[in-house]
């Protein structure tokens, strides 16, 4: 067995062997520590097996495992790969074709439902063959500008000759897998985030308020912190208040924003789906943004193995912690004051349908919401509505 042959096998393996139950990316992490004989080239390419296999969903199924992993691979690829070369050089020379052609060639049934099932459950607005084709393809890496940077930045990436796509003003994408720790000073001239997430600004845009008046934001399921810092650069009067449910996730935020330069008022951990610590009790603010859970169904091209271990019955289940979120911090919205709601998902359930949810329910007027569309950009899709309390 050549060292290529045995790339498809350790493939194979990895794949029977995981069963989703965590990120598919911790779980190779954990593989490739105890498989040290491996070394950096034999990992990119079982890794890009692996990840071909799973961007493919049930596709494939008519293939034995072992068939069906280089076929994912051919399907996956634009350009040579050194897999394909040696063992199926037909495949090879044709990875410039398009998908249907390629699945032509090789009798495959191309079927939509096969690489993404619930299409049926998505919001209206999204291209969904566009959106299907998009899981075949590896998400770019984005980073945002932050205000003032852009002549440093741009003469860093020139004098490390790192290619880069400027989308606009303020957003760069980079082919992924680089580490640009090495060249740009993180957080504090740019901020590595998804392009559909950076165009969240766009609702900003919309909301009112005088330039010097210092307005009370509340991030209140921040993560890693991206929105915050982007909010703060859009409004540099912004007084910050930031909370997760997860307290690891704020002591990276913290030193995330330390590095940013960025100060914030209050930083809680907070499960806001049961209930809203006593530090909120009296408070209420001029803007709360609720990047809320979900699914997360706009990010699988980055995390494909979903598309094999997802269940629909977690939407529901998605819906609920969203409502149980939006009950315990609408009622903090000052008069006149706005809440931006945000998904990374696809599905109707989490987006439109939780808008009808939010005006029947509470005094708020809809200012405007929109499908925010990444996969005609290697990035994610959204979902975002701005409301305002009157």
């Amino acid at each position: 067995m050549n060292r290529y042959e045995r790339y498809i096998y350790l493939s194979a393996e990895i794949i029977n062997h995981y069963d989703g139950t965590e990120p598919f990316a911790n779980f190779l992490k954990k593989y490739f520590s105890t498989h040290k004989q491996l070394g950096s080239r034999d990992r990119k390419q079982i890794s890009a097996c692996c990840y071909a296999y799973f961007r493919t969903g049930q596709l494939l199924n008519a293939f034995e495992l072992l068939e069906r992993i280089p076929l994912a691979l051919f399907l996956c690829s634009n350009q040579s790969e050194p897999l394909l070369s040696h063992l199926f050089s037909d495949l090879n020379n044709n990875t410039n074709r398009s998908l249907k052609e390629k699945c032509s060639m090789k009798s495959i049934d191309w079927s939509e439902h096969k690489v993404f099932p619930w299409i049926n459950a998505m919001s209206e607005g999204i291209d969904r063959s566009l959106f299907v084709e998009s899981h075949f393809v590896q998400p770019g890496l984005f980073v945002r500008i932050r205000p003032g940077k852009q002549n440093l930045v741009l003469h860093k990436l020139h004098e490390a000759s790192i290619a880069y796509h400027i989308l606009n003003d303020h957003c760069i994408e980079f082919q992924n897998g680089l580490d640009l720790s090495k060249i740009l000073n993180l957080n504090h001239d740019v901020v590595i985030q998804d392009y559909s997430s950076q165009r969240l600004a766009d609702f900003f845009a919309n909301i009112e308020f005088p330039q010097d008046q210092n307005i009370s934001v509340w991030d209140s399921c921040a993560a890693s912190g991206g929105k915050s810092i982007l909010c703060k650069d859009y409004f540099p009067n912004a007084q910050l208040t930031v909370s997760d449910v997860r307290p690891s996730i704020l002591k990276n935020l913290s030193i995330r924003f330390k590095e940013a330069g960025i100060t914030y008022k209050y930083l809680i951990a907070a499960d806001l789906a049961q209930s809203v610590p006593q530090h909120f009790k009296e408070k209420k603010y001029d803007f709360i943004i609720a990047d809320v859970p979900c699914t997360g169904s706009g990010t699988w091209s980055r995390t494909p193995e979903w598309l094999h271990f997802f269940n629909e019955d977690k939407i529901s289940s998605y819906v609920s912690l969203q409502q149980k979120i939006l009950g315990n911090i609408i009622p903090h919205i000052n008069e006149g004051g706005f809440l931006l709601y945000s998904t990374c998902s696809v599905f109707s359930a989490e987006n439109e349908a939780q808008i009808q949810y939010i005006q029947q329910r509470y005094n708020l007027l809809l200012i405007r919401h929109q499908i925010i569309e990444g996969y005609q950009h290697k990035a994610d899709t959204m979902f975002g509505a701005l409301f305002k309390k009157i």
